[in-house]
């Protein structure tokens, strides 16, 4: 157990903190955009039913 726990901490210091910086980054930037296209389209969506109901 101490020594995964060792071998995780060497892992995450230095290059291994900086890539999983990077990707924890990358994957929030593409989650957030994902969802900021799922609203907008949501929005769209509701405004064409509101102009076909009007």
């Amino acid at each position: 157990m101490l020594g995964c726990l060792n071998l995780i901490s060497k892992t995450f210091s230095g290059v291994g903190a900086i890539s999983m910086f990077v990707l924890v980054n990358v994957l929030f930037l593409s989650f957030s955009c994902c969802t900021i296209l799922l609203s907008v389209l949501c929005l769209n969506l509701v405004v064409l039913v509101e102009a076909k109901l009007v």
